[in-house]
Protein backbone atom coordinates (compact mmCIF):
# COMPACT_ATOMS: atom_id res chain seq x y z
CA UNK A 1 0.00 0.00 0.00
CA UNK A 2 2.52 2.74 1.06
CA UNK A 3 5.81 1.00 -0.80
CA UNK A 4 5.64 4.09 -3.15
CA UNK A 5 6.00 6.16 -0.17
CA UNK A 6 9.01 4.43 1.44
CA UNK A 7 10.41 4.56 -1.84
CA UNK A 8 10.09 7.48 -1.92
CA UNK A 9 11.29 8.81 1.23
CA UNK A 10 14.18 6.38 0.98
CA UNK A 11 15.39 7.36 -2.46
CA UNK A 12 15.09 10.92 -1.51
CA UNK A 13 16.81 10.91 1.99
CA UNK A 14 19.08 8.25 1.85
CA UNK A 15 21.55 10.77 2.06
CA UNK A 16 20.73 11.18 5.71
CA UNK A 17 20.27 7.79 7.04
CA UNK A 18 23.04 5.76 8.90
CA UNK A 19 23.14 1.62 9.97
CA UNK A 20 22.46 1.85 13.44
CA UNK A 21 26.93 1.42 13.60
CA UNK A 22 27.70 2.15 10.23
CA UNK A 23 28.50 5.39 7.84
CA UNK A 24 25.83 7.03 6.28
CA UNK A 25 24.41 5.46 3.14
CA UNK A 26 26.04 5.80 -0.11
CA UNK A 27 23.67 6.70 -3.47
CA UNK A 28 25.27 2.68 -4.80
CA UNK A 29 23.50 1.01 -1.97
CA UNK A 30 20.04 -0.90 -2.62
CA UNK A 31 18.41 1.87 -0.37
CA UNK A 32 19.44 4.47 -2.37
CA UNK A 33 18.59 2.41 -5.61
CA UNK A 34 14.92 1.59 -4.44
CA UNK A 35 15.65 -2.08 -4.09
CA UNK A 36 12.41 -3.90 -3.06
CA UNK A 37 14.53 -5.70 -0.26
CA UNK A 38 16.55 -2.69 0.86
CA UNK A 39 13.15 -1.78 3.46
CA UNK A 40 14.42 -4.63 5.74
CA UNK A 41 18.16 -3.08 6.06
CA UNK A 42 16.70 0.20 8.05
CA UNK A 43 14.66 0.31 10.96
CA UNK A 44 11.31 1.45 10.84
CA UNK A 45 12.43 5.05 13.35
CA UNK A 46 15.18 5.37 10.93
CA UNK A 47 12.59 5.99 8.06
CA UNK A 48 9.91 7.17 9.81
CA UNK A 49 11.29 10.17 11.49
CA UNK A 50 8.86 13.05 11.25
CA UNK A 51 11.26 15.68 10.06
CA UNK A 52 12.90 13.52 7.28
CA UNK A 53 9.45 12.97 5.99
CA UNK A 54 9.20 16.93 5.82
CA UNK A 55 12.34 17.04 4.23
CA UNK A 56 11.62 14.08 1.83
CA UNK A 57 8.11 15.81 0.85
CA UNK A 58 9.00 19.52 0.25
CA UNK A 59 11.47 17.82 -2.65
CA UNK A 60 8.37 16.51 -4.27
CA UNK A 61 6.27 17.23 -7.34
CA UNK A 62 2.74 18.83 -6.79
CA UNK A 63 1.75 15.57 -8.39
CA UNK A 64 4.23 12.97 -5.99
CA UNK A 65 2.28 15.29 -2.88
CA UNK A 66 -1.42 14.44 -4.36
CA UNK A 67 -0.49 10.83 -4.74
CA UNK A 68 1.08 10.67 -1.30
CA UNK A 69 -1.91 12.42 -0.08
CA UNK A 70 -4.14 9.45 -1.26
CA UNK A 71 -2.44 6.89 0.03
CA UNK A 72 -2.11 8.15 3.99
CA UNK A 73 -5.84 8.77 3.51
CA UNK A 74 -6.01 5.24 2.49
CA UNK A 75 -4.12 4.31 5.83
CA UNK A 76 -6.01 6.65 7.72
CA UNK A 77 -8.77 4.68 6.78
CA UNK A 78 -7.40 1.07 6.75
CA UNK A 79 -5.99 2.04 10.65
CA UNK A 80 -9.60 3.60 11.63
CA UNK A 81 -11.24 0.58 10.84
CA UNK A 82 -8.76 -1.59 12.58
CA UNK A 83 -9.18 0.45 15.63
CA UNK A 84 -12.43 0.62 15.92
CA UNK A 85 -12.29 -3.81 14.93
CA UNK A 86 -10.46 -4.02 17.83
CA UNK A 87 -12.42 -2.01 19.92
CA UNK A 88 -15.59 -4.07 19.05
CA UNK A 89 -13.64 -7.09 19.72
CA UNK A 90 -12.23 -6.05 22.89
CA UNK A 91 -15.81 -5.16 24.49
CA UNK A 92 -17.10 -8.56 22.93
CA UNK A 93 -14.64 -10.45 24.67
CA UNK A 94 -15.02 -8.50 28.55
CA UNK A 95 -19.15 -8.63 27.53
CA UNK A 96 -18.74 -12.35 27.25
CA UNK A 97 -16.76 -12.76 30.25
CA UNK A 98 -19.83 -11.25 32.09
CA UNK A 99 -21.71 -13.23 30.99
CA UNK A 100 -23.78 -10.31 28.76
CA UNK A 101 -24.59 -9.82 25.19
CA UNK A 102 -23.33 -6.77 22.88
CA UNK A 103 -26.53 -6.49 22.03
CA UNK A 104 -28.21 -6.21 25.77
CA UNK A 105 -24.82 -3.69 26.30
CA UNK A 106 -25.72 -1.58 23.04
CA UNK A 107 -29.79 -1.40 24.18
CA UNK A 108 -29.31 -0.17 27.56
CA UNK A 109 -26.12 2.70 26.00
CA UNK A 110 -28.88 4.07 23.68
CA UNK A 111 -31.70 3.66 26.04
CA UNK A 112 -29.23 6.18 28.62
CA UNK A 113 -28.26 8.37 25.89
CA UNK A 114 -32.15 9.73 24.77
CA UNK A 115 -33.22 13.00 25.64
CA UNK A 116 -36.23 13.69 26.24
CA UNK A 117 -38.38 15.55 24.75
CA UNK A 118 -39.41 19.06 26.25
CA UNK A 119 -43.07 19.90 27.50
CA UNK A 120 -45.12 22.10 25.82
CA UNK A 121 -45.68 25.40 27.56
CA UNK A 122 -47.20 27.18 25.03
CA UNK A 123 -50.11 25.96 22.33
CA UNK A 124 -51.26 27.26 19.23
CA UNK A 125 -55.19 27.71 19.67
CA UNK A 126 -55.83 27.63 16.31
CA UNK A 127 -53.61 24.58 15.20
CA UNK A 128 -53.11 22.40 18.62
CA UNK A 129 -50.08 20.47 17.24
CA UNK A 130 -48.49 23.86 17.04
CA UNK A 131 -46.50 23.90 20.46
CA UNK A 132 -43.65 25.35 22.11
CA UNK A 133 -41.39 24.49 25.20
CA UNK A 134 -40.66 27.87 25.57
CA UNK A 135 -37.10 27.24 24.73
CA UNK A 136 -35.16 28.89 21.57
CA UNK A 137 -36.61 31.03 18.96
CA UNK A 138 -40.22 31.40 19.16
CA UNK A 139 -41.83 29.76 15.87
CA UNK A 140 -43.84 31.42 13.79
CA UNK A 141 -47.12 31.14 14.72
CA UNK A 142 -46.44 32.84 17.94
CA UNK A 143 -44.11 35.16 16.84
CA UNK A 144 -47.16 36.30 14.44
CA UNK A 145 -50.02 35.99 16.98
CA UNK A 146 -47.80 38.62 19.16
CA UNK A 147 -47.04 41.11 16.31
CA UNK A 148 -51.07 40.80 15.85
CA UNK A 149 -51.03 42.27 19.36
CA UNK A 150 -52.13 38.86 21.74
CA UNK A 151 -49.69 37.84 24.65
CA UNK A 152 -47.69 34.99 25.24
CA UNK A 153 -50.33 34.22 28.17
CA UNK A 154 -52.66 33.90 25.66
CA UNK A 155 -51.04 30.65 24.47
CA UNK A 156 -50.15 29.31 27.98
CA UNK A 157 -51.27 25.25 27.81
Amino acid sequence: MLSGLFACIIRLTSQQYSEPDGPPLAASDPVASGHPNSLNQLTKRQIMTYDNIVLAVQDLSLSQITDLIAELEELKEHKARKAEQNLIDEMSEKAAKLGLSMDRILVQAKGSQRKQKSTAMYQNSDNPRQTWAGKGRKPAWLQEALAAGKSLNDFKV
